[in-house]
């Protein structure tokens, strides 16, 4: 009796196995909106993409902006020339849904319930340690601005309020 069909037969189901893809489930990952997210990266860009925090690329968390890291030529020019562009705010939205993807689905198949579950929320609000310091309190406009988008509707008045200076005492 040939054994060589029985084994070609088995080393076949064992690839086909292998190869069957992710199990179920891994691929649904809850993102937050992508839609009018460029407001969102102009808020982050203001307060946290400078070329001395999130606007470089020795980041885990990377933010393109006109205030700190452009994709153009790799140069910058303080204040910004041009807006942000939309491959810009792309590569931030990627940057930020790729840093705790399992975490960030949570939140916001919770409708942005307890987003301090995800470390960016909890070092831009302080209670983590952060080379930045305390860069937002809980309700401020860019914390408004954040946790809208997490939960599936972006607060574009904060969003603005957040990109603009405080007003003068």
């Amino acid at each position: 009796m040939n054994r060589f069909p029985l084994f070609g037969v088995a080393l076949a189901a064992l690839i086909a196995a292998g190869c069957s893809g992710p199990a179920v489930g891994e691929t649904d990952i809850a993102k937050p909106t992508h839609f009018h997210f460029q407001d969102v990266n102009d808020a982050l860009g203001y307060n946290c993409g400078t070329l001395d925090c999130h606007g470089q690329p020795g980041r885990n968390l990377r933010i393109w902006s006109k205030y700190g890291m452009r994709i153009t030529d790799g140069r910058h020019v303080p204040g910004g020339r041009a807006d942000t562009s939309g491959a810009e705010a792309d590569l931030t939205y990627r940057s930020v849904v790729g840093l705790e993807p399992g975490i960030m689905s949570q939140v916001v198949q919770d409708k942005g319930k307890h987003p301090e579950r995800l470390t960016m929320i909890r070092k831009a609000r302080g209670t983590e340690a952060h080379k930045g310091l305390k860069r937002m309190s809980a309700g401020d406009p860019l914390d408004v601005c954040i946790t809208s988008w997490l939960a599936g509707n972006v607060a574009y008045n904060s969003c603005k309020a957040a990109e603009s200076p405080p007003p003068p005492p």
